[in-house]
């Protein structure tokens, strides 16, 4: 059949089959007509060229019914090349249709395609077996059914290039591309606007088992649920390189990748996570739930990361390479899981700024919640109730990284063995903010300082954290602290430093520690010269006020503590020191050598004796500033008691008492 001109077609309830055409439409051709199939059979028809059944140029057509089946286009359409044409697929059945080369179903060339109802299914081609849309086209799919379609290579189901596609409705299901990209959707350049509808249970050999996007596309994200989607590479649910990604709402859920990115795989993207919910997807590769990088700029303001589970590392999402940055202002990622590093979150190579939001409840090996090879800066929001089974319940950052807390809270982690909060082989800078309420098996409930570690507390608050030594911070040989201002307080250890235990270096310049306990030795302070490299101490100034700064400092044998600076009368630092060092003489339990720059040295001796056996005893200094009359110089006064025995040491006004 062949139309033209102002001719009106209707088909409804014939049989057009076994026709070819040497080059276009195998069935029918419209040219500037409008055709309305509202039921019938057009099947079994083939092209020379293009349009197996049928071919409409600057037409009009209707389908609201019948069948096109089981027609071959030896080049494109297998059954419709639609040129500059409207098309609206309302209730018809295209089936098992072919193309040489693409749109085994529908290609749209510079035309419009609304589908409201009816169905594409089981069509074939190589390129958008289902449908294609060539550039200056748009596919509007409003309802209906796209499912079972196979490419030979991109785009099983629906594949637009240069094309605007919508989808506010319908199913994309069962498509695959057997050698590409894309099994349900694929979209190079144009607009894609995906706002309802399910993209459900594709495949494809390589990458976006559910939707593709490259070329400079721009997707807008709003409602549609892509799910159940699966890949042999990555990004099952979602995967685009080189495009704009505005994710507002819809979801991507329980897909599964063998390669990275189970639910969304970016590289070069600009991504949106604000509204989204990415939920229970897997991969055996990297980022359950998202894995970006190649220099994307990533920002989450709102949604959800959640349930999603990766074999290797990022159970929820994974940000990586040279120049990807990621900043998180809300949402939340929650309750994902990776077998080796990074349950929640992890940042390779990539600068991460924390404003708000929350990472919680999320487990890993290594860094329950938080991984970061480069710098962290985290002004708000909260990082809680994550687990490592070995360190970093909340945060976990590699050698030369940075990790600043300004605010925001850390709080309700647990690490099995260091740093239930944070476990630092970089630097760890606090000045404000909350580390709370964690805990670590083995040391650093709040913070733990490793291999060379360097850490600033500066401000903020750490208490109530716990672990058998060093309950709130655990400094390790090479690794070093310094403390200048901070609440340090409440926090236990079920061995020894209520407060910190450090073998590395440790300077107590300020801050508040108090109410901490140990069940064994070092309620505030345990400072431990046994194990590393005996450099332990405390350097620096230190001003004891009024109230007691430090209650309990256990010295090992070895450690050596300076206090420098002015000292408040009426201060007190409690000592205890290693059993078997106490006698009846200060001499016995103390060295002290008057050197040449007038440095004094108070450290833990190794003294015989009388019994070794002897239960360690409590020493307190006490230090009073005191004036003498006109002409005398003053001088501090250093009180020395135990049980059995006073002792007091004038030294000169300025020294350094170590």
């Amino acid at each position: 059949i062949y139309t033209s001109g102002e001719t009106k077609l209707t088909i409804d309830g014939a049989v057009i089959e076994n026709c070819r055409a040497e080059i276009a439409g195998g069935a029918l051709r419209a040219d500037a007509s409008t055709m309305l199939l509202s039921s019938g059979t057009i099947r079994n028809n083939t092209s020379g060229k293009t349009g197996g059944a049928i071919y409409s140029s600057k037409g009009d057509l209707t389908f609201a019914g019948g069948i096109v089946s089981g027609n071959t286009a030896k080049t494109n359409g297998g059954g419709l090349y639609a040129k500059e044409s409207d098309v609206t697929v309302s209730g018809t059945a295209f089936s098992a249709n072919k193309a040489g080369e693409n749109g085994g179903g529908i290609l749209a060339s510079k035309a419009t395609i609304t589908i409201t109802g009816g169905s594409i299914s089981d069509n074939k081609a190589v390129l958008g077996a289902g449908v294609l849309g060539e550039s200056g086209s748009k596919v509007n799919m409003q309802g209906g059914t796209v499912s079972g379609n196979t490419a030979s290579k991109n785009g099983g189901g629906v594949y637009v290039y240069g094309a605007d596609v919508s989808m506010s409705g319908g199913v994309i299901t069962g498509n695959r591309a057997a050698k590409g990209n894309g099994g349900g959707l694929r979209a190079d350049k144009g607009t894609a606007v995906l706002s309802g509808g399910e993209i459900r249970e594709n495949s494809v050999s390589n990458n976006g088992g559910g939707v593709y996007i490259s070329q400079g596309a721009v997707l807008t994200f709003t409602g549609t649920t892509v799910q159940k989607n699966s890949a042999e590479h990555a990004g099952a649910g979602m995967y685009a390189d080189s495009a704009a990604l505005n994710l507002t709402g819809g979801t991507i859920a329980e897909n599964d990748a063998v390669g990275d990115g189970g639910g969304l795989r970016a590289d070069n993207c600009t991504i949106a996570l604000d509204g989204v919910t990415i939920r229970a997807n897997t991969t055996q590769g990297n980022g359950g739930g998202v894995c970006a990088g190649k220099q994307s700029k990533i920002t989450m303001r709102s949604g959800l990361i959640t349930e999603n589970t990766a074999v290797g590392a990022a159970g929820g999402m994974v940000a990586q390479g040279v120049g990807t940055t990621m900043v998180m202002s809300g949402g939340s990622i929650t309750k994902n899981t990776a077998e080796t590093t990074g349950g929640g979150l992890y940042c390779s190579k990539v600068d991460l700024e924390m404003t708000g939001g929350d990472i919680s409840e999320n487990t890993a090996s290594k860094a329950g919640g938080v991984f970061v090879t480069t710098n962290m800066k985290m002004t708000g929001g909260t990082i809680k109730n994550n687990t490592a089974n070995t360190d970093g319940g909340g945060v976990r950052t590699a050698w030369g990284s940075t990790l600043e807390l300004v605010d925001g809270e850390i709080s309700g982690n647990t690490a099995q063995r260091y740093g239930g909060g944070v476990h630092c082989f970089g630097t760890y800078v606090q000045t404000g903010g909350s580390v709370s309420g964690n805990s670590a098996s083995t040391s650093g409930g709040a913070v733990a300082a490793r291999s060379g570690a360097v850490m600033e507390i500066r401000g903020g608050t750490l208490n109530d954290n716990s672990a058998a030594s060093g309950g709130a911070v655990y400094v390790a040989a090479e690794s070093a602290c310094t403390i200048t201002d901070a609440t340090i307080t409440g926090n236990t250890a079920s061995k020894n430093g209520g407060a910190v235990f450090a073998t590395g270096s440790l300077a107590l310049l300020g801050g508040d520690l108090t109410g901490n306990a140990a069940e064994k030795l070092g309620g505030d302070v345990y400072l431990d010269a046994s194990a590393g490299d005996g450099q332990s101490y405390l350097p620096g100034v230190y001003t004891l006020g009024g109230a007691p700064a430090v209650d309990d400092l256990h010295l090992t044998l070895g450690a050596a503590a300076s206090i420098a600076g002015e000292l408040e009368k009426g201060a007190k630092l409690g000592v205890t020191l290693e059993a078997g060092t106490l006698t009846q003489s200060i001499r016995g339990a103390f060295d002290y050598d008057k050197k040449s720059d007038g440095v004094y040295t108070l450290a833990a001796g190794d003294r015989s004796v009388t019994d070794p056996e002897q239960p360690v005893e409590p020493v307190v200094l006490r230090a009073d500033l005191l004036q003498r009359p006109h002409g005398y110089p003053s001088f501090l006064r250093l009180s020395y008691h135990m049980a059995r025995q006073n002792s007091i040491f004038p030294f000169p006004v300025g020294a350094v008492i170590l």
